[in-house]
């Protein structure tokens, strides 16, 4: 048996080990979950005549107000509205973009989900085709090139998501090029600048041989004008300013880093749409790459305590907590951390956490840095059970040799 010295220095050095690896850990966590959160923030909904009214609002119909409904994740209300648009204009690009919309929210709900990621691409894909159409037989159609593109640059998100760069590029490129269209003959229609501003940051952000082999065939990607176009839509944009915020807000905070930005953006935002669960997220991880997990932590639990914040699935609401005790857990606060992965993983079905290895991992982190080794092995094994992100099954093996034997 150890002397108690002994067993001092041993706790020490076991502890120091744990923090480092609670860092390391958290910060691959937030790596993948900024790679989930980017798939929810919306990239275009608006009117191509750039704020004239009777084009948006067709008797009986208000797509402004359907844009609302989306914005505040009333998805399946939203969705009724869409149904009876489609219904009565069939060969209107309007309503089938807002179907797009809606799936890429409800996908953000369960961004691992295959059936919803095959139902996202195939409301795309409609979108798109019912625009093309339309514009054959309307080619001077304002609104109808600017759906088009919209739709296009949705595709076009995606696949940069999942590292798809050249059909990403593709329809990148094509929304970029309806839209400069759109702005050489209507130049007052600044939210047209978003699908520019998108193409021309995302080029700064692709990998270097992929950017080389992407410029050969004529393509631009000056972050710093991407940024300005962004700025012009969030500043002076009518229908799209949600989006262009949503975006400057990601970027801020996963690519510039200017966390105080990221925190306005998202804290205007999470207050204008108060039934959003994507925004109040965004605000919590902005607050916790600035280090004040205190808000982080607030922002979280105000969001579960709120009747009125609408969850897409319960795997989304599994992802909330997992936010919450991911806080706890840079605060400090295993025992309540712990509380909240348990609830994660009552919440979640199987297939969502099989997705989320850093879910058992941090889990088994807390419980090892309460000295409960015994516990904290059950974690890390069941890690070894879900898909290998971020070499977690190797980092696993490596936390189980080292609790092994101390209880």
């Amino acid at each position: 048996m150890k002397g108690r010295h002994g067993q001092e220095a041993a706790h020490a050095n076991r502890a120091a080990v744990v923090s480092k690896t609670i860092q390391s850990g958290a910060r691959d966590a937030v790596a993948w979950a900024s790679v989930l959160l980017a798939l929810t923030l919306p990239l275009s909904a608006a009117d191509a005549q750039g704020g004239n009214e009777s084009s948006v609002h067709e008797p009986g119909y208000s797509y402004e107000s359907l844009l609302k409904r989306i914005h505040d994740y009333d998805l399946s209300g939203a969705g009724h509205v869409i149904d009876s648009f489609i219904g009565r204009l069939p060969a209107d690009p309007k309503p089938y973009f807002f179907f797009t919309l809606a799936r890429w929210w409800r996908l953000a709900g369960e961004t691992s989900s295959d059936s919803l990621q095959t139902s996202f691409l195939e409301a795309a894909g409609k979108s798109v085709e019912v625009a093309e159409n339309y514009l054959r037989a309307h080619p001077d159609d304002r609104e109808a090139g600017f759906f088009l593109g919209a739709g296009c640059q949705y595709i076009s998100r995606y696949y940069f998501l999942t590292n798809s760069w050249f059909a990403a590029c593709k329809y990148g490129r094509k929304a970029s090029d309806i839209s400069t269209r759109i702005l050489e003959k209507y130049p007052g229609f600044h939210d047209a600048n978003l699908a520019i501003g998108t193409y021309n940051y995302c080029g700064g952000r692709l990998p270097g041989l992929i950017k080389f082999l992407v410029s050969a065939v004529g393509r631009g990607d000056d972050r710093a004008i991407g940024i300005a176009q962004l700025r012009c839509v969030a500043n002076r944009g009518i229908y799209s300013r949600v989006d262009a915020l949503s975006l400057l807000g990601y970027i801020n905070l996963q690519m510039e880093n200017d966390y105080p930005e990221a925190v306005r953006i998202f804290s205007a935002l999470s207050s204008s749409c108060l039934s959003n669960p994507v925004f109040r997220i965004l605000l919590a991880n902005s607050y916790s790459k600035a280090g004040k997990y205190a808000a982080a932590i607030s922002t979280c639990e105000r969001a579960l305590a709120d009747a009125s914040v609408n969850f897409a699935s319960t795997n989304q609401l599994a992802a909330m907590h997992a936010e919450l005790a991911y806080y706890y857990m840079l605060s400090g606060e295993y025992e309540r951390a712990i509380t909240e992965y348990g609830t994660c993983d009552s919440l979640a079905n199987d297939y969502y956490m099989k997705e989320l290895p850093w879910i058992y991992f941090n889990a088994g982190l807390c419980k090892e840095r309460r000295n409960n080794f015994m516990d904290a092995e059950s974690y890390y094994r069941m890690v070894l059970n879900c898909r290998d992100y971020f070499d977690y099954h190797s980092r696993a093996l490596k936390a189980i040799k080292r609790v092994h034997g101390k209880f």
